[in-house]
């Protein structure tokens, strides 16, 4: 069973930027971050990669914030926070804070805005959000169907 929700979350996990853009889970997201932090996020997501302190690839997004010049330590406790408490309420995606850019600014040419980078996966029937996922309930999610599979 664990190989299979592996496959499910490979197969599956593949997240679409404009398909999460206006997803009600986003919303829920962005929303915790403006209360939690009392800062405007601006809505527009970006698609971002990178790597992880292990090393592991990923893909993910990311959204800008004119409010924040340098992410402090309270701040991205903050910021976890909020997802954590986000994470509780969704009801397709988890949502994971991989990375914070601070404000920067090239002299005499452009700024680039403070953000944070996450990743988005789907909720596979993982044990804590079985009465959540519509994937448990329905037996297909993003086209990926179920039926018939043991």
């Amino acid at each position: 069973m664990i190989k299979l929700k592996s496959l499910i979350k490979e197969v599956v996990g593949k997240v679409d930027t404009y398909e999460l853009q206006n997803h009600d889970d986003l919303k829920l997201l962005i929303n915790a971050v403006k209360k939690t932090l009392n800062i405007d996020v601006e809505t527009r997501l970006g698609s971002a990669s990178g790597s992880s302190k292990s090393g592991e690839r990923y893909d993910g997004f990311y959204l800008r914030t004119r409010d924040i010049r340098y992410w402090d330590d309270n701040s991205q406790k903050d910021l976890k926070k909020a997802f954590d408490e986000t994470n509780q309420q969704t009801t397709i995606y988890t949502f994971e804070l991989r990375s914070t850019d601070d404000w920067e600014e090239e002299p005499g040419e452009r700024t680039w805005d403070a953000s944070f980078i996450f990743s988005a996966t789907p909720k596979v029937g993982d044990d804590d959000n079985d009465k959540k996922s519509k994937f448990k309930k329905t037996g297909e999610t993003m086209g990926f169907d179920m039926r018939g599979i043991k």
